[in-house]
């Protein structure tokens, strides 16, 4: 039995980091012995495009065919009778053409799916993309089992929690959702090894790895997923076991940067401290150098300060929105006592000054925005810039909670989809699950001309040229 763990494009932005996921599935299979090592092939192919482009292909001007038979001759050329796949909802569509192809090519194959897009909508993503399984929420116990039922025949499948599957009968069943693990430190860590880092590092002064040092969040930002996934209760790895994975990756596999991809880095305060200090302790902080992410109300500046001197040199403020009814409406939930813009200022200047790189995160488009409003936001952003800092500009696209709140009232794109090509582009009919970026909530105090030439304003005063990527 041969396993392919399969990357999809996230998209053609040709800079690719090895992907978290697939190595940690593939390092729980191996931990517990299902399948041989060597029988477990991991494929990003965001790899893939970007080794093809450097090899002379000219992936951006590929037909959707020509791009479909690229990627679906790689993973057969796996030679792999099951095959997963993560999936995000901007890349169903393309994984429900590559499946069509992959069944002529693969007639006996088995499908499964997992990833945020069929933890959110487990029957329409078997349906839609004709995958045989799909893995709901956190995968690593859920794949292992649902691997010892293909391999043996046990357990049943109506006994294994947290999948969706379709039976004899063309029926899609969906069993009850798994308990989440509560010991993170039992997982092993990435896998690594399975896949060709010096490709990846091939251009790259500082050879990078990402780490996530827990799973979980606290809070219910109504345009994010992620406890969705996750959970809400928090789960923490030792400082520890995260310890070890950083020496792990200097010393093992060469690194010079870690990325940490946990949604709130510094979430608990106190465990920040001790990590660092460890970090401090151990010299690590002369190895390599961190990355990370974090909300404003989670970050002060002697934290900032610690960080700096335990070797971070970037940092990113997930800011959204400074307006006050769009806190609201994406339920941020600031304490009472912080005078956000004030704070914000006081974070990024303070972070410069220590000489880290700092990224502000801002999120345009909450339906009960006004004119003045985004006007004094745009101004904020402008300032940041003019500090040092990096401001990001993202459309608010109806996700979570917010599509299921305004979805009779979705529009299509005026901005993204206007300026650029897309395959969603000749869709009779899309829908908003899985093409929500082709839909934005209409505003409620501009009009559409207005609230193009806001977000056209704030691209240009943060320097960006597209607002999310060109997906594939």
């Amino acid at each position: 039995m041969r396993l392919a763990l399969i990357k999809l494009p996230m998209g053609a932005h040709l800079s690719s980091h090895p992907p978290l996921g697939i190595t940690y599935l593939a390092s729980y299979i191996i931990q517990h012995n299902i399948i041989e090592p060597s029988d477990i092939c991991l494929c990003d192919l965001d790899l893939v495009l970007h080794n093809a482009y450097f090899d002379g292909l000219d992936i951006l001007h590929l037909s959707k065919g020509e791009l479909l038979k690229l990627l679906a001759d790689t993973i057969a050329g796996l030679n792999c009778e099951i095959i997963g796949f993560t999936v995000y909802n901007h890349n169903v569509r393309l994984l429900s053409d590559i499946v069509k192809e992959i069944r002529d090519k693969i007639p006996d194959s088995i499908i499964i799916i997992g990833g945020p897009f069929p933890t959110l909508f487990p029957k329409m993503a078997l349906k839609y993309t004709g995958a045989d399984y799909a893995v709901i929420g956190e995968g690593e116990q859920t794949l292992y089992e649902l691997l010892n039922y293909l391999a043996t025949g046990k357990p049943k499948l109506n006994r294994i929690r947290g999948i969706a599957y379709v039976d004899k009968e063309g029926n899609i069943k969906l069993n009850p959702r798994r308990e989440l693990i509560s010991n993170l430190d039992k997982i092993p860590f990435p896998a690594f090894d399975l896949l060709p880092l010096d490709e990846y590092w091939e251009f790259d002064y500082f050879p990078s790895l990402p780490l996530i040092t827990s799973r979980g969040c606290p809070y219910q930002c109504t345009f994010c997923s992620e406890r969705i996934i996750w959970g809400k209760t928090v789960r923490f790895r030792s400082i520890k076991n995260v310890i070890d994975e950083i020496e792990r990756d200097i010393y093992d596999f060469g690194v010079r940067e870690i990325l940490f991809y946990d949604s709130t880095f510094t979430l608990n305060r106190d465990r920040t401290i001790n990590l660092l200090k460890e970090i401090i302790n151990r010299r690590l902080n002369d190895e390599v150098r961190f990355f990370a992410q974090t909300r404003i109300d989670c970050i002060d500046k002697k934290l900032l300060e610690l960080m700096k001197q335990g070797g971070f040199a970037m940092i990113t403020f997930g800011v959204e929105t400074v307006i006050k009814s769009s806190i609201v409406e994406a339920n941020k939930g600031y304490p009472h006592y912080i005078d956000v813009i004030n704070h914000i200022k006081e974070l990024v200047k303070h972070a410069i000054k220590l000489g880290l790189y700092v990224n502000v995160n801002f999120i345009i488009g909450f339906p009960s925005e006004t004119k003045d409003e985004l006007l004094k936001e745009l101004q904020l952003i402008k300032e940041l810039r003019q500090y040092g800092a990096i401001p990001r500009v993202h459309l608010l696209n109806p996700e979570g909670e917010l599509l299921n709140k305004y979805k009779d009232e979705l529009i299509s794109n005026p901005t993204y989809y206007r300026e650029f090509s897309s395959p969603l582009e000749g869709i009779s009919e899309p829908i908003p699950e899985i093409d929500s970026d082709y839909f934005i909530i209409p505003p409620k105090n501009l009009s559409i001309d207005e609230y193009v030439s806001l977000f056209e304003e704030a691209m240009f005063i943060s320097g960006s040229i597209e607002p999310a990527g060109i997906y594939l």
